[in-house]
């Protein structure tokens, strides 16, 4: 059985809460509704969601600058982000796209247009989802930088990157490349490019892989499928 979406609803007018949650609903996802941006802030820090409706009038918590929080989240800096606000609020809010806004969705709302922007957006929710599944792996990495090697251990990985533990992480935007060794009957060495998108107080850098062969893209996809498989068939009936 396909999990539905679950998409965070942050608005604060009760009445237009509950009409995206319905319209949300009947297109089978699973809304998670607030109405205060800073317990939003709050739970896009801690909780993965697979997209995020956000109204552009909260008033506890400037919307753009919740963008830029979420963007830098360890889960949900790439989920897809709806901006809903009137019309004549679009062209001001160009910035809001550069900053990481996906869709638009205009006010007034009705459950049709909740429902046709979700179908528009829904390959890009799946997709999202296929790419941010992610396994738990410690093993040692190798990061360069500038011919500049550093150290580091790695806390889990997915087919689009990998968190890595070091002392001293590069700064967001360094490319950087990876050696690691994937755990198997025949290890596996692969040496990815990839680009800092984040550094977490717990001097962790989050590396989205740039450039990656086909053959270690399927090793990777493969790992990955592999141990969620023996994790599925682990747990209680």
């Amino acid at each position: 059985m396909e999990i539905k979406p679950r998409v965070l609803v942050v608005e604060p007018d009760a009445a237009a809460r509950k009409l995206i949650v319905g319209a949300l609903k009947a297109s089978d996802a699973e809304p998670e509704p607030l109405a205060s941006g800073q317990q939003a802030d709050s739970l896009v820090q801690k909780e993965k969601f697979d997209g995020i409706f956000l109204d552009w009038g909260l008033a506890d918590v400037v919307p753009l600058e919740l963008v830029k929080r979420i963007r830098q989240s360890r889960s949900n800096y790439a989920t897809p982000i709806v901006a809903m606000a009137k019309e004549s609020a679009r062209e001001a809010m160009s910035q809001s796209f550069k900053e990481g806004v996906t869709f638009f969705l205009s006010k007034p709302l009705s459950a049709g247009k909740v429902q046709r922007l979700l179908a528009v957006s829904r390959g890009l929710i799946l997709e999202e989802r296929r790419r941010f599944q992610r396994v738990l792996l410690s093993v040692p990495v190798k990061c360069e930088h500038k011919q500049e090697t550093r150290k580091g251990r790695s806390i889990d990985l997915s087919t689009r990157g990998m968190l890595v533990k070091t002392d001293k992480p590069y700064p967001q935007d360094s490319d950087v490349q990876l050696s690691f060794t994937l755990p198997a009957e025949r290890e596996i060495p692969l040496h990815p490019y990839g680009r800092v998108m984040r550094v977490t107080p717990a001097q962790e850098m989050g590396v989205r892989f740039q450039r990656l062969s086909a053959d270690d893209r399927k090793q990777i996809a493969d790992f990955v499928e592999a141990t969620l498989e023996k994790s599925r068939a682990q747990r209680p009936q």
